[in-house]
């Protein structure tokens, strides 16, 4: 009798042979993500080293680096035009020098008021795309400019309770981004970076961060945001509380409980710190809580992403790197002051950045 032989599977082999693709795939699977993620990375660093070159292309041209928000078109409102009185911000400030000198056009025409939104179109630059898509996806971004310190009137002891602190924190040493709308002669050039233009955070990425083009009073409880340079009458916007935030980092007066001897501010004022910092405040710190959507205050104004374990910023020599979230606040702090000694940091002078700290 003649056999004939099967040529089809059994269940059981069917099913061995279903099992292992199974495990070859859960193999696979981290190695996709973890590629598609470092595609993503590079494509953000690439949008930083971009962002990096215009500031440093500005800062060449005009001899200053870029306010956190400026005031286009100053005009008495008593005479100005439609397109007159633009509050911008550093982004948007920046916009020839990132390569849209026609939406700069517009931002410097009189023709063009400030709620037309040709003005605040969605940009890709703008956006990490490692990043979540925000509830509000038009004109977002998550790269925040460094605005130096923060003194808060709700939670800081002693001269840093008094809101007028807010106008004396916005000077060089604390940062490079300040608010040339509320106090218009502020500046910082090349030659302010005293602690090295390698050792200076321009802009890095929040994922909470909002509008590419928001500003906002110094101020953040504020809602009306209110412009007198000595006009007749005010220039007054209606804003979003922390609206300052929209786009820019800060640091808090916090110290690390370990961390290197608390100094005196500037003025020999003894203010105690808040010790430890609150974890929200660190780089992704509550990064489960502090999501794309969530309303931004001081304490996470800073930098957090997608990226695991770390963020990119690009610095004042026009160099990207990737920092850790195990940054000590101190650190953290230096990083953004680029006169140390002179910044309202509580470690200022007891506190010298090393090669290691990034580490």
């Amino acid at each position: 009798m003649v056999r004939k032989h099967r040529t089809a599977f059994t269940l059981v082999e069917l099913l061995v042979v279903i099992a292992i693709i199974g495990v070859l795939v859960g193999l696979l699977f981290p190695a996709v993500q973890a590629a598609r993620e470092s595609a993503r990375r590079t494509e953000c660093i690439n949008n930083l080293k971009q962002i990096g070159m215009a500031v440093v292309n500005f800062e060449g041209r005009q001899q200053r680096y870029p306010g956190s928000q400026e005031l286009l078109l100053p005009q008495d409102p008593s005479g100005a035009r439609l397109g007159n009185n633009k509050p911008a911000s550093w982004m948007a400030v920046l916009l020839e020098d990132l390569g849209r000198p026609d939406m700069m056009e517009r931002w410097n025409s009189v023709a063009v008021g400030l709620s037309d939104p040709v003005l605040t179109p969605s940009m890709d630059l703008a956006r990490c795309p490692s990043s979540l898509d925000p509830v509000d996806k038009e004109g977002a971004t998550n790269y925040v400019a460094n605005a130096g310190f923060m003194p808060r009137s709700w939670a800081d002891s002693g001269v840093l309770s008094n809101e007028d602190y807010l106008r004396v924190a916005q000077r060089s040493a604390n940062g490079i981004f300040l608010d040339r709308i509320s106090l218009p002669r502020v500046s910082v050039d090349a030659s302010a970076v005293r602690d090295g233009q390698a050792n200076t955070i321009l802009v890095t990425e929040n994922l909470v961060a909002m509008k590419w083009y928001s500003v906002g009073p110094l101020n953040p409880a504020l809602t009306t945001f209110t412009i007198n340079h000595g006009w007749s009458s005010d220039v007054t916007l209606s804003v979003p509380a922390n609206a300052r935030f929209g786009n820019t980092f800060v640091f808090c007066y916090a110290h690390e409980s370990n961390g290197p001897a608390v100094n005196p501010l500037v003025g020999g004022q003894s203010v105690a710190p808040q010790i430890p910092p609150a974890p929200a405040m660190k780089i992704n710190g509550e990064l489960v809580s502090y999501r794309e959507g969530t309303p931004v205050v001081a304490e996470v104004a800073r930098p957090s992403s997608n990226h695991p374990g770390l963020v990119v910023a690009v610095f004042a020599d026009g160099s990207t790197r990737t920092l850790s979230n195990g940054i000590a606040y101190h650190v953290y702090q230096q990083l953004m002051t680029p006169n140390g000694t002179q910044s309202d940091m509580p470690s200022r002078m007891s506190y010298v950045l090393r090669d290691a700290d990034y580490e």
